[in-house]
């Protein structure tokens, strides 16, 4: 193959420069096929490539979209001969990728409204999904507002908690092949669990080894305590906050005291934990008294502590709940269903959104490389401390596993260091003319840094690639 070496190549540039910084942005390598109407969202790697996949519920309005993505955070539609057809009509309202047959690989499980039967489909190990056996689940046909997945009976496998109208449910996995019914194991649930278009989870909220369940309902969230061995009670004090709307729900330690504590309705509410599962509500002096609503929350800035991310504000989390506000360059239009689950779509180290980057850590070039042109590649890093990058080319790509730092996608043999130095202004720009040779058209150019970030120690970058025009 062709080759041409970094000095060649790069003899003509190389200053760096510092502009703002969007900390999360569409690119050139991210992508979303347009979604029906999702009110529901799970991600996880379902054809076994090592990057994380896209599953859309989308109630009445369609079926459910399964979104692969290349590697780089950019999705196509790949429903089609991967998920079987339902055999009734639309009405997903909750979905999740878990391993219900213990094979080890992801299985779709599907909560239904408007009466229509919950689904599990079993994926072959590849990404493409088949209908459970007859049997697998208990006969069911009502209307399933929520779910919630999790090891309740603390045996090793799935078991299926279902908010359904107008009395929830309890399904235990017997095995690799059924669950069993196990609802007689709720005590005391009000009915009408669940709200629509709003999502619980699972936490051990009182430090005691098994999940409860946080539970949205309405005029509050229930919490049910795990008694041990899947019997569930509701807490017999209600939360303390106004009434609740709608949104998602999150356990987790927003104070560094080693317990979950809740974020609740679309993070508007901030409920601190005691250790044994008392909570008391500090969301003035979370937010310093602002208001505060979003679909996004998860660790921006890589610190270790939930953040809150809207859609023109990052409110930072110190580590004792109380967070500061950094506005951002640009709205970045967030999206309710679709924006509540982040991952790390691109694969370097950070958690990004779908269709959104996170430029925490972050190669990108605005255009694409043309011969007899200048072509410019900016390295990102984090903008509060010096970190050292050293950035690579190369006309070839892989996918190496290089240990804690991730995922070399540069094909060695064809690398060349393009620099290696101290960043203090975040990015760091390189720029050279495309050399005008007529054997370079189509051929890809593909970048990838190395960051040795002060805070979260060495990683490699995601991998930006294009052919040149």
């Amino acid at each position: 193959m062709f080759r041409l070496r970094n000095r060649a190549l790069c003899s003509a540039l190389f200053s760096a420069a510092a502009s703002a910084q969007i900390p999360f942005q569409a690119t050139t390598q991210t992508g979303l096929p347009t979604p029906l109407a999702p009110a529901a969202i799970a991600v996880g790697d379902v054809d076994d490539d090592g990057d994380i996949d896209i599953l859309l519920g989308n109630s009445s309005n369609g079926p459910s979209q399964l979104l692969l993505n290349d590697g780089n955070g950019r999705f196509v539609d790949g429903t089609a001969g991967r998920l079987p057809p339902p055999a009734t009509g639309f009405a997903t309202h909750s979905i999740d990728l878990v391993d219900t047959d213990g094979d080890g690989d992801l299985d779709i499980v599907i909560g239904n409204a408007q009466n229509l039967p919950n689904q599990v489909l079993l994926n072959d190990g590849t990404g493409v999904f088949s209908d459970a056996p007859l049997g697998f689940l208990p006969a069911n046909a009502v209307t399933t507002v929520d779910q919630i997945l999790g090891d309740f009976d603390n045996d090793g496998d799935i078991d299926w908690f279902l908010a359904d109208r107008p009395n929830a449910h309890l399904w235990l996995n017997a095995g690799p092949s059924f669950f069993t019914d196990a609802s007689a194991n709720l005590v005391g649930l009000p009915q009408n669990l669940g709200y629509w278009y709003s999502h619980g989870s699972a936490a051990d909220l009182d430090d005691d080894g098994d999940l409860d369940l946080l539970v949205p309902a309405y005029p509050l969230p229930v919490i049910l305590w795990n008694q041990g061995n899947a019997v569930f009670q509701p807490a017999a004090t209600p939360l303390p906050m106004p009434a609740y709307f709608f949104g998602t729900n999150r356990a987790t330690d927003l104070d560094g005291d080693g317990d979950l504590d809740l974020l609740l309705d679309n993070c508007g509410y901030v409920l601190l934990n005691d250790g044994h599962g008392n909570f008391t509500n500090a969301t003035t002096a979370a937010y310093g008294g602002n208001a505060v609503s979003s679909p996004a929350a998860f660790d921006v800035d890589g610190d270790g502590f939930m953040d809150v991310l809207t859609t023109t504000t990052l409110w930072r989390n110190n580590g004792n709940a109380v967070f500061t506000a950094q506005p951002l360059a640009a709205n970045i239009g967030l999206v309710s269903i679709l924006h509540t689950v982040a991952a790390d779509f691109d694969g370097d180290g950070d958690l990004d959104l779908a269709g959104l980057a996170n430029f925490r850590t972050q190669v990108d070039a605005v255009g694409p490389p043309v011969r007899g042109l200048t072509f410019t590649v900016d390295f990102h890093v984090r903008t509060s401390a010096t970190s050292v990058v050293a950035a690579f080319a190369s006309w070839g790509a892989s996918l190496m596993p290089a240990g804690p730092l991730g995922i070399l996608r540069l094909d060695p043999v064809l690398l060349d260091t393009i620099t290696v130095e101290s960043v203090t202004a975040s990015p760091l720009r390189r720029s050279w003319t495309i050399p005008n040779w007529s054997a370079l058209v189509g051929v890809e150019l593909h970048y990838q840094a190395l960051v040795i970030d002060p805070i979260t120690g060495p990683h490699l970058t995601n991998a930006w690639h294009t052919a040149v025009q």
